[in-house]
């Protein structure tokens, strides 16, 4: 039931807007009272919270597979990245729905949706870099934000422009390489 319910409201969202669904909707749609979504979430914020973990876990359980089968800390990185990038991509509809969410996210008090997670990986795979002698880097942090706001920037870039799969692909390895590249010492082993 409660994937059912996800299904739904996931579906109102990205066709009517998050503000414009009430869980009267939702349940409308999904054939049953508004008293059975409260069984299993709290508010519509919460179904919002859910829907936006459910992605980030989706995208962490992908990276994890990518240290299984690189071993250099700098592919790791950017696999890590180029992931990003192609998730959001393949998911177009649901980024942007999540992109427009996550402007508003303290006024609409949103859980733990584990973006926040994929930030601290980030942090670790440069401390990883660093460690190995890959990477030049003084600031950890502003070296994260700054690869954050590449990858979002980007991933806007190519849900909001009618790239084919070869050209996206194309683009963000480009884009990716050429600004680990910078970051380096020595060039990225494939």
């Amino acid at each position: 039931m409660k994937d059912k319910i996800l299904a739904a409201a996931q579906k109102l969202f990205l066709q009517h807007g998050y503000q414009a669904v009430s869980m009267r909707k939702i349940a409308k749609e999904i054939g049953y009272s508004a008293t059975t979504i409260y069984i299993y979430f709290q508010n519509k914020a919460d179904l919002l919270t859910q829907i936006a973990k459910n992605y980030f876990d989706d995208f962490l359980a992908q990276a994890s597979d990518i240290s299984k089968i690189y071993t250099e800390p700098a592919t790791v990185l950017a696999e890590y990245l180029k992931l990003y990038c192609m998730m959001a991509f393949q998911n177009q509809h649901k980024f942007k729905f999540l992109a427009s969410i996550f402007a508003e996210a303290d006024k609409l008090k949103l859980g733990n949706t584990n973006s926040r997670q994929v930030l601290i990986h980030l942090q670790d795979l440069l401390e990883d870099c660093v460690k190995t002698g890959v990477l030049k880097i003084e600031d950890k942090g502003k070296a994260a934000e700054s690869l954050w706001a590449l990858l979002y920037g980007l991933s806007l870039l190519l849900v909001n422009r009618p790239y084919s799969l070869s050209k996206a692909e194309s683009l963000i390895n480009y884009t990716i390489d050429t600004h680990l590249t910078g970051m380096m010492k020595k060039e990225i082993k494939k």
